[in-house]
């Protein structure tokens, strides 16, 4: 063959898996989306009847419900039941890649320990009060702090960061070898993990926070955040596959930092008279 290729086959997941991300742009990957129809194990390719193979399982498929019955019946691409960012749009929270100005303001937040050590890159576009996730880093934890933090400064430039946020409570060690490795970084202000959801969910419902698609796996990492559920299809207080999710915990450390409220000092003058009058 004058070229190679490589074909695989997958179940619809959640609209920004990254399948989804490199089949709109186009280029090396093509999507095709099949039916159960066109499976002749299911349906007689002759007649379009369905066959007794086909009525067991399709039969089954159609007693599902909710995302399951969307995805594995119908074949559409949503989100997961107990999405946690459901309020998440792609139309409107994904935007084109651009380079931020040079004047706006920039934090990195670092998630620097777990199977991946990861980084996102945030400036603030003042005009638009808009937040934007413009850069990420994810590689794997064999390489040694100095070499992580060797690459991020690479990435960084010349770029004005004024703050690096880095890890949970529990990863003080882990601050103090970037700390060492040159990178000035800081404990986030607060470490409640759905508090810190919260406060990334309350920028993307009133759209001051985007991604843009130079950061597939973060995008994709959004689609399959969810919750645990119950057996009856209730949702838990427990995130499913929590320690998978690297870059929203960066995402989560920076947004801790830069919506922490700050306390304001002002000085009063006000003089009072001393002695009787002369």
């Amino acid at each position: 063959m004058p070229y190679s290729q490589i074909v695989g086959d997958c179940n619809p997941s959640h609209p920004s898996h990254w399948i989804m991300q490199r089949s709109r742009r186009g280029g090396p990957l093509t999507r095709f989306d099949s039916r159960h129809e066109d499976n002749p194990e299911l349906f007689d390719q002759r007649t379009g009847r369905m066959t007794a193979e086909g009525r067991r399982r399709v039969g089954a498929l159609k007693r599902l419900t909710g995302t399951r019955l969307q995805r594995l019946y119908h074949g559409l691409w949503v989100l997961p039941e107990g999405a946690i960012y459901d309020v998440f749009d792609e139309t409107k929270h994904k935007v084109a890649a651009f380079r931020p100005d040079g004047l706006w303001p920039r934090a990195v937040g670092i998630d620097p320990f777990g199977a991946f050590v990861a980084a996102l890159w945030i400036a603030f576009d003042p005009k638009a009060s808009i937040l934007n996730v413009y850069r990420e880093y994810r590689e794997p934890f064999g390489l040694t702090v100095a070499g992580h933090s060797e690459n991020m400064k690479k990435l960084t430039g010349s770029e004005p960061v004024f703050a690096w946020v880095c890890g949970a409570k529990s990863e003080r060690a882990w601050r103090n070898e970037f700390e060492a490795a040159g990178i000035p970084v800081i404990e986030p202000p607060i470490h409640e993990v759905w508090l810190g959801i919260d406060r990334v969910y309350q920028l993307l419902a009133e759209f001051r926070l985007v991604i843009h698609d130079s950061c597939p796996g973060l995008l994709s990492e959004i689609g399959d955040y969810r919750r645990k559920m119950t057996a009856d299809g209730t949702p838990t207080e427990n995130i499913d596959r929590k320690d998978d999710f690297h870059l929203l915990d960066c995402l989560r450390y920076v947004i801790a930092h830069l919506t922490q409220p700050t306390e304001r000092g002002e000085l009063v003058y006000a003089p009072s008279k001393i002695g009787p009058d002369y």
